[in-house]
């Protein structure tokens, strides 16, 4: 008998929505279609999907998108349900209505469960090859502190509203932290929450509205004559002679750290042009934060450095070592090469400003580098348009953060102004 019987399931997505709004990029519901003895059931299955990621023939979601197998799986079982509840109906000899199959697949109806920290660590898993180690890191820390403040409590992405990322950023000032150590976190976060937006996951943007704003404190920076008495000192053991090159090189290049390390001979370059008879030597290389292609004129205390430490069996130029080690080296060198003028420090916790003021060489590290290459540049008149070529940044808006002034060049342009 049931090879007599004409029934078939068919799912498809509904277009009345599309025709009116003109999107057919917008997730639309995904509609049950049962045929049975003549009759049509047609039900929501509480699925969403965009006509790209429907294979109508196959009557499933496409494989290459994202979550495809769990809402497939979502799929088989609606199917298998419905054609159970039909036959089991016609074994008891009930008479088959819509109202019949749908009590049947809806009793124990599944639910597309996602959970937020499972697809955020499957974000972690797509970028792993795309962000360098560094970001990587501060994403997974980001996490870890969110998972710290959610606790054992249940979190979707609908519950990630402007109020939660308040309490959030309350939590983090509570156990020490910064305002802007508070943006970064925030803002990682909201690079996934974006993440999830685009991929369907998260379909409210009300995050948007919750900010921490970033406050620029002391930057910190070497002058030039800081930077000569490291390059300076004669120095027998490896280790520091490694650290000395390294450190020395991100203030030479404005290079990241982890640039420095991946600097290779074929990234070095000789650069010609046209009524100048010296041939210039340059870095030529990708930088990995940014993925920007940038070109780096060498001083010629750069080559030195390279010189010494390339190795015609070595790839890589410069020596490798950690950057842990490296910060905490450089500090014991600048505290021997002389460097101890005073540093101001500035930092805001929530609205209370903190001052202090330490020796400069107990806050070396190589993230000074760059912030020591664009001071030193800017007050030799380089163009600040130069210095973000160099750079890879954009002028406007990155730079305010790395360009300190060293005072003599106030006195020394102020004083300009005597008649």
């Amino acid at each position: 008998m049931a090879g007599e019987i004409k029934r078939h399931v068919r799912f498809y997505i509904e277009q009345r929505k599309s025709k009116a709004t003109g999107n057919k990029n917008k997730p639309k519901p995904l509609i049950l279609s049962f045929h049975y003895d003549g009759k049509i059931l047609c039900s929501t299955t509480g699925i969403k999907l965009k006509d790209s990621d429907w294979d109508k023939a196959k009557q499933r979601v496409k494989l290459p998108v994202l979550r495809s197998k769990e809402v497939n799986r979502i799929l088989d079982g609606i199917e298998r349900k419905i054609n159970d509840t039909y036959y089991s109906l016609l074994a008891q000899n009930i008479s088959v209505t819509n109202a019949l199959l749908l009590s049947g697949i809806k009793t124990k109806k599944e639910v597309v469960k996602t959970s937020f920290w499972d697809e955020w660590e499957k974000y972690f898993e797509m970028n792993k090859n795309r962000l360098s180690s560094g970001t990587l890191k501060s994403n997974r820390t980001s996490y870890n502190k969110f998972k710290e403040f959610i606790g054992k409590r249940d979190v979707q992405f609908e519950d990630i509203t402007p109020e939660l990322l308040s309490q959030y950023a309350e939590f983090l000032l509570k156990i020490g932290n910064t305002n802007n150590t508070i943006h970064g976190n925030i803002k990682r976060i909201k690079i996934f929450l974006n993440h999830s937006k685009k991929t369907g996951l998260l379909r409210n943007d009300s995050y948007k509205h919750f900010n921490v704003p970033e406050r620029v404190g002391s930057i910190k920076f070497l002058e030039w004559k800081e930077v000569k008495l490291l390059l300076d000192m004669q120095l027998t053991d490896p280790l520091e002679r490694d650290v000395r090159d390294l450190f020395c090189m991100c203030c030479l290049t404005a290079l990241r750290f982890s640039d420095v390390l991946q600097l290779r001979t074929t990234d070095i370059q000789e650069y010609t042009f046209e009524n100048i008879e010296e041939v210039h030597l340059g870095l030529n290389i990708r930088q990995q934060k940014t993925d920007k292609v940038t070109v780096i004129p060498l001083l010629k205390e750069s080559i030195e450095i390279i010189d010494r430490n390339k190795h015609p069996k070595r790839e890589l130029i410069m020596p490798q070592r950690a950057l842990q080690t490296v910060n905490r080296v450089i500090k014991q060198l600048g505290k021997r090469a002389g460097i101890k003028s005073q540093q101001g420090l500035v930092t805001f916790r929530g609205n209370r400003k903190e001052v202090k003021t330490v020796e400069k060489h107990k806050v070396l590290a190589t993230h000074m580098g760059r912030r020591t290459f664009v001071t030193i540049a800017a007050t030799r008149k380089i163009p600040i348009s130069v210095i973000a070529s160099i750079t890879g940044q954009n002028p406007k808006t990155t730079l305010k953060h790395y360009m300190g002034v060293v005072e003599v060049e106030k006195f020394r342009e102020v004083s300009k102004m005597n008649f």
